[in-house]
């Protein structure tokens, strides 16, 4: 066999592990044999190699340390991409898988304009109605993670389901989802209409995978309808917790999901336990948003339900995560920390050192 030849046979055999996180071992091994293999990291690639096989397992790599959360192995294997393309034409589904990959990145860890700025990258080389759908679902989601509760606009997330409605049902569900949330950031009525729509047709389908992620959606917007309409809390609560009920802690696939199922817990339970081991989760993976997220969960049950001694350390925690993250209402945010921090300090009858 040629070394073309063996480099394909490594990637052939790659794809095969990389659909179930049980094969990730497997996926791992494969592509540090392959690197090794073509002395990708000498750097001293073998002769014979075409370099558009070099960019593909470069971005399985990436993949792969995508799902582990491994953002400094991710940036390092973009970087090597983009050095080995430098000056070279590339397959245009290999520029998209590039960025898409970059924008996702950025947008687990928070870097929301960092993100958005990856997905107009992404946008020349999303050819099809599918790309085309991957890329304005993503922006989607981007755009309406900028907006704070006072904010809304229609945003990307309409186009996406215009693709989706090209695709198929299993496609629309995953926009319905997320035109749940965009609309709750001020219609909450309106998105729980779209997370029934999206149920409705999971159910329909019998797609566990979108069933459970419907699921989360919900529970996530009954606490957020309680909030809003404090005299039904009860009924949104109760219901939430119904709903979570139907999901199987133990057979949820990734631990990421475990921790956003705690994450979901601890908010319609009003207990920061759960909450604290989903931030030390997100802590140990650098996702600032959802760091945020959860220390702003803390400090409100921390404040409204006696809970305040576990909330106060995640009052720095949060203040230093948010100018990390530098959100384009950092000033507002901070803001919002310092008051907490002052009310957490008045429950305690302490005095600030």
């Amino acid at each position: 066999m040629t070394n073309t030849e063996i480099l394909q046979a490594y990637l052939w055999h790659i794809v095969l592990y990389s659909h179930s996180p049980e094969d990730q071992t497997v996926h791992n091994e494969l592509i540090s044999q392959a690197r090794k293999y073509i002395g990708l990291d000498i750097p001293k690639i073998r002769e014979g190699i075409h370099y558009q096989d070099v960019l593909e397992l470069i971005l399985m790599d990436v993949h792969g340390r995508f799902n582990a959360c491994d953002w400094y192995g991710v940036e390092k294997n973009l970087r090597l991409f983009d050095r080995i393309a430098s000056g070279k034409k590339v397959y245009g589904n290999l520029l998209f898988d590039r960025w898409y990959t970059s924008a996702d990145s950025y947008f687990r860890r928070g870097l929301l304009d960092r993100a958005l700025e990856a997905t107009f990258q992404a946008e020349p080389y999303a050819e099809g109605h599918f790309l085309r759908y991957k890329m304005l679902l993503l922006r989607g989601e981007i755009e309406s993670a900028k907006k704070n509760m006072y904010e809304f606009s229609v945003n990307s997330l309409s186009s996406a389901l215009y693709e989706a409605e090209l695709l198929g049902e299993t496609y629309v569900i995953n926009v319905y989802n997320r035109l749940a949330h965009m609309f709750s950031l001020r219609y909450a009525s309106l998105g729980m209409s779209f997370l029934r729509k999206a149920q409705a047709l999971c159910e329909r389908l019998g797609d566990e995978k979108l069933l459970l992620e419907n699921r989360m959606t919900r529970v996530d917007s009954y606490y957020g309808l309680s909030l809003r309409q404090p005299q039904d809390e009860k009924m949104f609560l109760d219901e939430a917790k119904h709903v979570l009920s139907l999901i199987d802690y133990d057979s949820l696939p990734l631990l990421q999901n475990k921790m956003y199922y705690k994450e979901l817990l601890g908010k319609i339970t009003h207990n920061v336990d759960p909450i604290i081991e989903a931030c030390k989760f997100y802590q140990g993976v650098d996702a600032l948003d959802e760091i945020c997220r959860c220390c702003d969960t803390i400090l409100v049950i921390g404040i409204n339900y006696e809970q305040a001694v576990k909330a106060l350390p995640y009052v720095e925690i949060y203040r230093k995560t948010a100018i990390k993250r530098n959100d384009k209402n950092l000033a507002l945010e901070l803001q919002y920390i310092q008051k907490a921090e002052d009310i957490i300090y008045g429950i305690l009858g302490k005095q600030k050192k």
